[in-house]
């Protein structure tokens, strides 16, 4: 069977639980109303207790009530009528249809069994709905009390005038009800029922003193077990508007009962004898509908799944109607929630202290009777003294009518209650003494419900024991064949197939499914054999499951459950569909669409022909070349008798347009070169990756940005609409322009289709002057679809569509076919599907004919004019709770566009654009742009995320593109000073800051070519301004613009994406600014390897450091290009404010050659600047080893210079910096022990020019040229052009709880601490004495020198008498000795090291034996006057003396 929400111990618990009466005044009512809730309405979510309770057997022995629940009714509710019973029944099943027809009901699952992938149901709510209702609007017999009233609850309002009175009345009532007319409705348990007594108070309106003065009266009189007070309505109802929210626990019960006409009258049922109602029930259960078909194989005309004839649900439409009007009107507005907890705490006593105790006293009352009785004898004796009476023999299967008060009746009650407070071992007890005496008074219905709660006793036990299979079916057995009560018999089944899919009988649990079907009962057949299909596929039958589901289907259409007979076809399609069983599916589609065809129910047929061609068919090429032709034909037939009233072409089932697919091109297209050496902008394209949209939208909105252009929200251009793009606004297409719409067809068929006239089917409003207009009228419109129309005239002149004559789509081919408008006015075109005469060859083409033959072969062909419908679905919202619980769907409008006035068109291409570059090669190269719109365009930007790797020049004249063939072209080429120091005031003196700026000057020559913006903010990095002399580019006309690519410091593959953006002269346009994508792959090749350590200098140097340089040839022979590289390094050029570069190992015009697999050292010089260090300005020192100096000043070395030092500055990744328009730069912030950097800091780049020889395998060299920076920040750093592997640090360990953060004051770095010290010492390094004269010991004088390196004060502690150990770790002969020497004199001194300053200490160090001797065993560190912990200097030169002895 399906899953179920509950198990069968709970379904079970569930089912018979204790039913208590409510007897409420009207005052009481009124008040409930307050909340559009009854009494009985109000406590209904509350009647399972939320905690364990306990109750005592006879023998004293407590037992756990898990779960407990009750069952809560109005005293004056009726049982339903048959008709009604039916209804609920009905409407139970319906009211739970499946969530989509076309895919599977509701929740499904995928279950794979064996060779069958089945999306199945996970559930079945409607059989539980069914199952549900089917024991509610059961009739109560009189052979068990499991329904009748155990209690009864008396509720009374503290404002009525006297309540103690109408307690007494409303209890006079029921005792009128329960002793005057016994035989009718309502049904009381025993005659000393549960009387509970209840004062309802209203919070708001009631008055609180009578209130607690009634309750103690009430206690007093009733007893305080039996009272209760209950104060409820806390707060005023709010106004309709107000929109509530909170829960409504009470809508889950209200709409059980909302149908129309559910509660009759009492004289309607209780008129009838015993016998009439049972059988008027029964009816009502089984007979639900006439049946329709005789089988399931019967012929039946096909059903048009589009228009679905839904007047036999007319009548269940009206509940769901009253059922949704209830759900839409709020519950428990003046409920707070301390109203539902005193709610909770009612149900909690009443069942605690009043039902519980009240249950105990009751059973044992009835087990004393009954035990009382131990011999048959006496058992008679007691049943004549009750005056029972039965016959001697039941032949027919009449009921023995036994009296309340029998001793069998006294038997059954005492089962039934231990059943309904679950104590089961009684209840089993009692049941299998009771249905002993049952079969021997022959009375089969009462056997037959001792045995069915017998079994059920057993299962609830827990226990092994067989018998509980064998009391159910015997208890099925008796109420079907002997007591024809097919009520019962449900009910039994019911519980016993529980019982069996609990213990996986599910085989069983099938047998006895089925066993309960019938001819006249088709809603309950349908319902049991869906559940035997889903036991037979719990043990791996699917084929037994589809046939079942056939069934069921069958007998779901016979109850006039239309929706769900289509589910239970599709459940049974599921096992064959994919399994070779399509053929028959096509036949049986086939058979339908002829048969209907002779019938003339030509749009029947039409669909059902439809159906065999919207799938992959299996059926063989000559069978499907019939299928398509009758379809074909009936299709004709069809338009001919049928024509649209609207004059539209239908719509067509092939080829297959996948809406998903749809691509719309809104603009325009760069025109492609043929020329070798010229090579268009690759701009947009239906195969670009839509993953790369969101990096050119950021380069776009920076454009926007750097222009100046000001929105609150940032709407990117988007050039292709696909279906991962944001497709909420309408794009632009602009007059004159082709827009085009990129389909995906294919032909599922294996046959070939012929599409002639295909072109797009659109819809144009034009756009009218509001002088004109000034009605407001809506516009007209156009369409090219109303081919008959007086419109279609003039649809030419507002749109343009490209029409493709023939298109043949082969057997199984997946096509993609571009389709083109050319819009002419303004106005609004909606892309509404695609036009076509479908057709298919009469004969197949043979293979031996020729494209020219081809046509002369198609003579015979059957076309019809329809469309397909082009339908995009939009992104799934989640934003609100309400969007994630159903499926809602955003807008989107890609084949909704508005066309705008003209506007220019940049057409970008490039020549001489290389392929192949070697890390560092400067590659020049011409940029082309020409504009062939209408319009003047003028602020030409180009953005991209590797500008580091591009620049452009000033605007060259006419064809005078000369291509680099030296260094000196490349790089400047004048001769300069090697050392000459670069003032940007001096050179460029036009675009300087004024006085008031603060900024750092770059050294960029094309500082002209950015904006304003850009030279006051280093965030513009990726931004480049194309530099062209005039303002504007006006309509076909064509500018040059030199440009140098420089490839990059890896090898490997380099994307260089650049995005053009510009804008037209006209301010008066909509859009105002356009942009053309370029996406380029270059191969970059290894060339050079650079890195440089720098130390510190001697200490007769302080203001000096050494730069070791190491060049590497690191080109390696690649397949592709099979090159030898040989590098001459022509200059190396140092970047700094204070520091200058200088020869050291080298000389000048010196041939520093480089050849493959080879490493050159370089070492070179740096020295501050005799002049005072200016932070504006950047020093270009020049070490030449080339007979010319380079000017690395000038562009492109200072621009790529320049370029290198901001890649870092903005990460594209990262959203725009807020402070993008800010002019000037936030005040300096300066760093407590920023003079120390001085000791480390050098602040340097090293830019490496070289040329480069490459010869190819057939003899072919090319010269290159190239350069490469080195950035060095600090000393004893190795820097490298290519990255370094970086090594991962280890994360520290993950810690869940904060720990206090300390902030003290600001503590300098270690590293620096440690280097800001000079230490050098001056004494005789070989001494010689005579050990063995009178002075024997050898006393040598030593003078230390500390020099503070740091443009602050520090403060140096030494110690020269400290040794970590005894050995002679100081000593370097091989004598060991315990005894070391000693220094004397200032051996411990503390004192301050100004900056930039020397101290001297004098020092004595004394020895008693020759050897030679380390002196730097003296203890030297240093920090600031603020640091606590003092660091040893970490550069400390080695020191050692060697004393020799006179005497040998």
């Amino acid at each position: 069977m399906a899953q179920c929400k509950q198990g069968a111990h709970e379904f079970i618990q569930s089912a018979f639980c204790p039913v208590v009466a409510v007897l409420a005044s009207q005052d009481a009512e009124n008040i409930c109303k307050k909340n559009n809730l009854s009494f009985v309405e109000m406590i209904q979510p509350f009647c399972r207790l939320t905690s364990e309770a306990h109750i005592r057997d006879p023998s004293n022995t407590p037992h756990g009530l898990h779960n407990f629940k009750i069952i809560v009714k109005n005293i004056h509710q009726q049982p339903h009528q048959p008709t009604l019973a039916k209804k609920l029944l009905n409407e139970s099943v319906s009211s739970c249809l499946p969530v989509s027809l076309a895919s599977d009901n509701g929740p499904a699952n995928i279950v794979s069994i064996g060779d069958y992938d089945l999306q199945l149901s996970v559930s079945t709510p409607w059989f539980e709905a069914y199952r549900e209702c089917f024991f509610r609007v059961s009739y109560i017999s009189d052979h068990e009390f499991l329904k009748n009233y155990t209690a009864c609850m008396f509720i009374v309002s503290s404002s009525h005038p006297d309540p103690m009175a109408q307690f007494k009345v409303l209890s006079h009532h029921q005792q009128q009800q329960q002793h005057q007319q016994p035989g009718k409705h309502p049904r009381w348990f025993c005659p000393n029922v549960l009387k509970y007594y209840v004062l309802l108070h209203d919070v708001i309106d009631g008055e609180d003193q009578k209130a607690d003065s009634v309750y103690q009266s009430m206690k007093t009189t009733y007893g305080s077990f039996i009272c209760h007070l209950l104060s409820i309505n806390s707060r005023q109802a709010p106004p309709m508007s107000h929109d509530i929210m909170q829960a409504d626990p009470w809508s889950q019960f209200i709409n059980k009962t909302t149908l129309p006409n559910a509660v009759t009258s009492e004289a309607q049922m209780n008129g009838l004898p015993e016998k009439q109602r049972l059988s008027s029930v029964e009816n009502a259960v089984e007979a639900l509908e006439e049946p329709i078909l005789d089988h399931p194989l019967a012929n039946h005309t096909a059903v048009n799944l589009e228009n679905t004839d839904s007047g036999s649900m007319d009548s269940l439409n009206s509940g769901k109607d009253s059922r949704s009007s209830s759900v839409s009107t709020p519950h428990g507005l003046c409920l707070t929630t301390s109203d539902q907890d005193k709610l909770r705490i009612l149900m909690h006593e009443f069942i605690v202290r009043g039902l519980l105790p009240w249950a105990e006293r009751q059973i044992k009352t009835l087990n004393e009777l009954v035990s009382s009785k131990k011999t048959r004898g006496l058992f008679s004796g007691a049943k004549r003294w009750f005056g029972g009476s039965k016959p001697a023999e039941n032949v027919t299967g009449a009921t023995v009518v036994y009296t309340q008060e029998a001793p069998e009746m006294q038997l059954r009650r005492l089962g039934d209650l231990s059943f309904m407070f679950q104590m089961y071992e009684l209840a089993y007890q009692t049941f299998h003494t009771a249905k002993r005496d049952f079969n021997n008074d022959h009375a089969w219905l009462h056997c037959a419900g001792a045995l069915e709660m017998a079994g059920v006793s057993i299962f609830m036990q827990g226990i092994q024991n067989t018998r509980q299979f064998e009391y159910m079916e015997s208890a099925i057995g008796t109420y079907l064949n002997t007591c024809k009560n097919g009520q019962f018999a449900t009910r039994a089944s019911l519980l016993y197939t529980e019982i069996l899919k609990s213990k996986q009988m599910f085989t069983d649990a099938a047998v006895a499914l089925i066993k309960m079907t019938s001819e006249d009962a088709d809603l309950r057949s349908a319902l049991l054999l869906e559940q035997a299909a889903h036991c037979f596929l719990n043990v791996k039958q699917p084929r037994k499951y589809a046939f079942n589901m056939i069934l069921t289907g069958h007998r779901f259409n016979k109850a006039s459950q239309k929706q769900h007979a289509l589910r239970s076809y599709q459940c049974a399609l599921n096992v064959y569909k994919g399994k070779n069983w399509i053929l028959a599916e096509d036949h049986i589609n086939f058979t339908v669409g002829r048969q209907s065809m002779s019938l003339r129910q030509m749009e029947n047929a039409t669909f059902a022909l439809r159906q065999i061609l919207s799938h992959d068919s299996k059926q063989s090429h000559d069978q499907q070349v019939i299928f398509l032709k009758e379809y074909l034909f009936v299709l004709k037939q069809f338009l001919a008798h049928s024509p649209p009233s609207d004059n539209t072409l239908c719509q067509l089932p092939l080829p297959l347009v996948d809406g998903n697919q749809i691509k719309v091109m809104a603009s325009y297209r760069q025109k492609q070169h043929v020329t070798s050496n010229i090579i268009a902008a690759t701009g947009v394209s239906f195969d670009c990756n839509d993953e790369d949209n969101t990096k050119w939208y950021r380069l776009e909105e920076l454009c926007l940005r750097v222009a100046g252009v000001s929105s609150s929200v940032f709407e990117p251009t988007i050039q292709c609409y696909t279906n991962q793009t944001d497709n909420s606004g309408n794009p632009n297409a602009v007059i004159s322009e082709p827009m085009t719409v990129e389909l995906s067809l294919e032909n599922p068929l294996k046959v070939n289709l012929v599409l002639n006239d295909v072109s797009l089917l659109w819809q144009f409003s034009p756009e009218i002057d509001s002088e004109v207009n000034q009605e407001q009228q809506p516009p007209p419109v156009f369409t090219n679809e109303q081919a008959k129309s007086i419109k279609s005239t003039i649809a030419d002149e507002l749109v343009t569509a490209i029409t493709i004559k023939e298109l043949t789509l082969e057997a199984k081919e997946q096509k993609k076919v571009q389709l083109t408008l050319i819009p002419q006015k303004t106005g609004e075109l909606h892309i509404i599907g695609v036009g076509y005469q479908l057709g298919m060859l009469t004969s197949t083409p043979q293979n031996n004919l020729t494209n020219s033959e081809m046509p002369n072969n198609r003579q015979n062909l059957m076309f019809v004019r329809g469309k397909q419908l082009l339908e995009v679905q939009g992104p799934r919202l989640n934003a609100s709770k309400a969007d994630k619980a159903s499926k809602v769907y955003g807008p989107d409008r890609r084949l909704d566009l508005l066309v705008v006035p003209p506007m220019p068109q940049l057409q970008v291409s490039f020549e001489h654009f290389p392929k192949v570059l070697s890390c560092g090669q400067i590659q020049r190269v011409n940029l082309v742009l020409s504009n062939s719109g209408p319009v003047d365009l003028c602020n030409i930007m180009v953005s991209s995320p590797t500008s580091q790797y591009i620049m452009f020049t000033e605007q060259i004249n006419g064809n005078d593109l000369d291509p680099i063939s030296d260094i000196n072209q490349c790089c400047g080429g004048s001769s300069v000073d090697p050392n000459k120091i670069f003032d940007p005031n001096n050179f460029y003196p036009s675009i300087l800051p004024t006085a008031d700026d603060s900024l750092t000057i770059k050294c960029t020559c094309n500082v002209s070519h950015l904006t304003q913006q850009q030279k006051q903010n280093p965030n513009h990095s990726c931004i480049n301004k194309v530099p062209i002399r005039c303002q504007s580019i006006k309509p076909h006309q064509t500018v040059l613009v030199p440009m140098y690519v420089i490839g990059a410091n890896q090898s490997g593959t380099q994307i260089l994406d650049m995005l053009f953006y510009y804008e037209p002269m006209d301010e008066t346009l909509k859009i105002r600014h356009r942009i053309v994508r370029h996406s380029a792959a270059l191969t970059i090749l290894s060339s050079l390897c650079v890195k440089a350590w720098p130390t510190r200098g001697t200490a007769d140097e302080s203001n000096s450091a050494t730069i070791s340089l190491e060049i590497e040839n690191i080109s390696q022979v690649q397949v592709q290009y099979p090159n030898q590289c040989l590098f001459n390094i022509l200059q190396v050029s140092g970047v700094s404010n204070q520091w200058c570069l200088h020869h050291l190992s080298t000389k000048p015009n010196t041939d520093v050659r480089v050849i493959k697999n080879e490493s050159m050292q370089i070492v070179l010089k740096a020295c501050k600047c005799e002049k005072e260090a200016d932070k504006e300005k950047e020093y270009f020192s020049n070490v030449v080893f080339d007979q010319h100096a380079i000017d690395s000043a000038v562009s492109p070395c200072a621009d790529f210079y320049s370029k290198s030092k901001d890649t870092e500055i903005f990460k594209l990744e990262d959203p725009p910096p807020d402070n993008l328009y800010q002019v000037e730069p936030p005040a300096p912030t300066v760093e407590p022990f920023e003079g120390l950097d001085k000791a480390v800091k050098l602040g340097m780049t090293l830019i490496v020019l070289w040329k480069g020889l490459i010869t190819s395998t057939d003899g072919h060299s090319d010269v290159i040229v190239g350069q490469h920076h080195v950035n060095i920040d600090g000393l004893d750093t190795l820097v490298a052009s290519n990255p370094l592997t970086k090594v991962v640090k280890e994360q520290p360990a993950i810690t869940f709880i904060k720990q206090d953060e300390f902030i003290g004051d600001p503590m300098p770095d270690v590293t620096l601490l440690a280097q800001v010290l000079k230490v050098n010492m001056e004494y005789q390094q070989i001494v010689y004495h005579d050990f063995t004269g009178p002075k024997r010991l050898c006393q040598v004088p030593l003078k230390v020198s500390l020099q503070n390196t740091s443009n602050m004060d520090v403060m140096v502690i030494i110690e020269a008498n400290t040794r970590k150990t005894n050995s002679t770790a100081n000593e370097l002969t091989a004598t060991k000795s315990k005894d070391l020497f000693t220094f004397s004199g200032q051996v411990g001194r503390r004192f301050n090291v100004p900056a930039n300053n020397t101290i001297d200490l004098d020092l004595k160090a004394s020895f008693w034996r020759p050897g030679v001797y380390h002196l730097n065993c003296m203890k030297i560190v240093a920090g600031s006057e603020n640091t606590a912990d003092f660091v040893p200097q970490k550069h400390v030169p080695s020191h050692s003396i060697t004393i020799l002895s006179t005497n040998g």
